[in-house]
C-alpha cells in the first residue's frame, strides 16, 4: 500500500461543509476545514478516488513543499531553493 500523505481539495465558497462531509464518506483521514479548501490525508489510491468522486471539489492539489513566508523575500528565497528540475524540464518557466 501507499504512504499517506496530505492533499487539498479546492472548492466555492460556501461548499466547505459539504465538500468535508464528501471526503469523510469517501474514507478521507484527518479532514479539516478551511476558507474555500478542506485539507486532508490519504494514500494515492484515494487521490484518485477522491477525484473521480467528489462532487463539490474543483480540484485536489497535491503539496509538493511547504515554508513559512513572513515577507516577499522569503517567498522567492524558498523558491530559489526547491529542486524545480524534479517538476519541469529546463526550458519550462513557473509563475509565482
Amino acid at each position: 500500500m501507499d504512504e499517506n500523505f496530505k492533499m487539498v481539495a479546492k472548492t466555492l465558497f460556501g461548499f466547505e461543509d459539504l465538500l468535508a462531509n464528501e471526503l469523510t464518506q469517501l474514507g478521507a483521514q484527518d479532514v479539516k476545514k478551511s476558507v474555500r479548501n478542506v485539507s486532508f490525508v490519504g494514500d494515492k489510491g484515494f487521490m484518485y478516488k477522491a477525484n473521480l468522486g467528489l462532487r463539490t471539489a474543483i480540484k485536489i492539489l497535491k503539496p509538493i513543499h511547504s515554508f513559512k513566508v513572513f515577507n516577499e523575500q522569503d517567498l522567492y528565497n524558498n523558491i530559489y531553493k526547491m529542486p524545480w528540475e524534479n517538476y519541469l524540464k529546463s526550458s519550462g518557466s513557473l509563475a509565482v
